[in-house]
């Protein structure tokens, strides 16, 4: 098999998970925290040092080790000259596969070379929204952007949306006023339309700010009605309550970054986006979160870890929710399932995560105040 050579991804999907978890070994698996650009290629020189001594210690060839941890080195060359880094970096190699992510939650340092890849340290990620697009909220400049963890860039609108309400009104109506109409309707017989005055600016200006964000929010959804990403948005308290009460996007994030965007530089502005975005559970937790309330109830619902892991290997395992900080470690036989825990040899809830995403399940590691219960594993069960 061809190796995969990819560029890093700062978003990590369920179908990178079955990649990965479909792997043949040997499984090289590096997390590094890399809290400097100055410290990202003596970190990666460690890592390949660490990574030689354990694929000898495994028996493997030079010719293997030579073969699997070339693309590592060239790696860490590249990135370590460029001055790439970030808080971590998760890399995965095998003999069909090489990937990396960049990620802003890692957990524990990770060289490893095992019979499969540690991805539990990507299964943070899953559990929140990772991209995201971000509507600046101004009477005089409206902007779109879309973004993650590491970049927020602008949309092109292609004029799709207004920008400025001045410019929109004078566009909208050359003599500079807005009448409010009352659609005909049963109650006004003959009439095809009532006009009506605001009684003050203030209500007219009211009025106009629905108009004026009732026609963005229509440009809105044409501009990102093939996405999946959610809409967060940005702006003063009565411009955000304003665009909430006409908006018709389906996708809208209950915060909103709540200050001038006028006032906020655009690294403030990212900051400000991801600290909202990173507290909301992705689409598919909340769809499985769902799915476990409606089955609490019945057997389809385990706590026990050894449990778990057992029906995930068994391909019985639906969704599955692990506490970030839970270990278990063990051995297991294949052919039994038995599972064997004074024997230390690896993760086995890291086992249960690679066994449900290859089996078509999804798995997610929580922080304790997300888990649906108390517990270190949680599995929603097929069968």
């Amino acid at each position: 098999m061809a190796v995969e050579e990819i560029t890093a991804n700062d978003v990590v999907t369920l179908d990178d998970l079955k990649e990965l978890a479909g792997a043949a070994g040997p499984c090289i698996t590096v997390v590094i925290h890399v809290p400097s650009p100055f410290e990202h290629g003596a970190r990666m020189k460690n890592a390949v040092r660490l990574l030689e001594e354990r694929l000898v210690q495994r028996g493997a060839s030079s010719a293997v080790i030579d073969s699997l941890l070339e693309p590592v080195r060239n790696f860490a060359r590249s990135t370590g000259n460029a001055g790439a880094w970030s808080n971590a970096l998760i890399l995965f190699r095998s003999p069909g596969v090489f990937r990396y992510f960049v990620l802003h939650r890692p957990g524990p340092d990770v060289v490893s070379v095992d019979d499969r890849f540690q991805i539990r340290p990507l299964l943070p990620a899953l559990a929140r929204e990772q991209r995201f697009h971000l509507l600046c909220l101004s009477r005089r400049h409206i902007r779109l952007l879309e973004g993650n963890q590491r970049r927020l860039e602008e949309v092109t609108t292609g004029g799709a949306l207004p920008q400025d309400i001045q410019v929109w009104l004078n566009e909208r109506q050359p003599d500079h006023t807005l009448d409010n109409r009352s659609a005909a309707g049963p109650s006004v017989g003959s009439m095809k339309g009532v006009s009506f005055g605001t009684g003050s600016d203030r209500e007219r200006n009211d009025e106009n700010l629905v108009h004026f964000y009732k026609d963005i929010d229509k440009g809105v959804n044409k501009l990102l009605r093939d996405g999946t990403a959610k809409l967060l948005l940005a702006g003063v308290e009565t411009e955000v309550a304003a665009y909430r009460t006409v908006s018709a996007f389906p996708r809208l994030f209950h915060k909103a970054v709540i200050a001038s965007c006028e006032s906020l530089g655009h690294g403030e502005l990212h900051e400000r986006a991801t600290e909202v975005v990173k507290e909301s559970p992705s689409a598919p937790l909340e769809e499985a979160l769902s799915d476990f309330e409606r089955r609490r109830d019945s057997r389809r619902i385990s706590t026990d870890p050894h449990e778990a892991v057992k029906a995930a290997l068994e391909g019985r395992v639906a969704d599955l929710f692990l506490l970030e900080r839970a270990e278990l470690r063990g051995a297991f036989n294949p052919e039994t399932f038995a599972i064997d825990t004074s024997n230390p040899r690896e993760d086995l809830l890291n086992v249960a995560a690679l066994e449900t995403v290859r089996h078509g399940g999804r798995a997610f590691a929580l922080e304790d105040r997300d888990m649906p219960v108390p517990r270190d594993a949680v599995a929603v069960l097929r069968f």
